[in-house]
């Protein structure tokens, strides 16, 4: 599976709040990390003295590398020899504008907040989520009483990056059907198969240029309507720092 970070938005709670849609503000060109968190701000409520709705979720690893990325930092060296985020005043600025978002501008659920799934995208009770293309068939499935769709992350200081990844299809060596489990590989990852699971069901982002740039491929008759949005951030994405030590490092 392939595909790049967007964020996953609440029409609904756009509207009660008096935001423009999301997707509108984004293409003016002024959706940057401010107007990121000025919006997960006004969409933050609470009822009692309790939270009743944050305007984000908080990202886990990997997703949250593009905020570091347009801050202008990084977390490995060209080369990828070396860490380098403890020691990148700019890496280290955007993690801190990551850990803003709950404990100084409390617009994202703290670990005690979130727990037992309390305030979850599906809910109702998140405004923006950070997610990957393969989240919309969960959610065509499970949200049934407000509207939603897609709009690109926000840019920084540095740059308009996303985060772009994709999951690998292998053969066993030691499997007994070797050219049948080829066979198979090659229709997974055929024109056929990538217009039922990436444009159909929207389950990934079709890796063959000739299903994209197929006009049927982004056509729709259910959320997310905007799924150019996909396409945008694999085209402005970078791919993660993967190397040998890569599970060493990244924990």
């Amino acid at each position: 599976m392939f595909g790049g970070i967007q964020l996953y938005y609440n029409k609904n709670s756009f509207k009660e709040a008096g935001l423009s849609d999301l997707y509108e503000t984004a293409k003016t060109g002024k959706w940057d990390w401010e107007h990121f968190v000025e919006t997960a701000r006004t969409l933050t409520k609470q009822v009692g003295g309790r939270y009743d709705q944050f305007g984000c979720d908080f990202p886990g690893f990997p997703q949250y590398l593009f905020v570091l990325w347009n801050r202008g930092g990084d977390i490995m060296n060209p080369e990828r020899t070396r860490f380098t985020l403890a020691d990148d005043p700019e890496g280290v600025a955007g993690i801190q504008d990551m850990a803003d978002l709950r404990w100084k501008h409390h617009c994202a659920p703290t670990p005690a907040d979130a727990a037992l799934s309390a305030f979850t995208f599906e809910s109702g009770k998140i405004g923006m989520h950070w997610g990957w293309s393969g989240d919309s068939p969960r959610f065509r499935k499970n949200i049934k009483k407000f509207d939603w769709d897609v709009a690109p992350v926000p840019s920084g200081p540095r740059g308009r990056f996303s985060v772009v990844k994709g999951n690998q299809l292998v053969i066993s060596r030691h499997t007994e059907h070797p050219e049948l489990a080829w066979e198979y590989l090659k229709f997974l990852t055929g024109p056929v198969a990538e217009r039922k699971l990436c444009g159909e069901l929207r389950r990934s982002v079709a890796t063959r240029l000739s299903v994209q740039r197929n006009p049927a491929y982004l056509k729709s008759d259910k959320p997310p309507f905007h799924t150019d949005v996909f396409l945008d951030a694999v085209a402005r994405g970078r791919t993660l720092p993967i190397d040998a030590r890569y599970q060493e490092w990244s924990q």
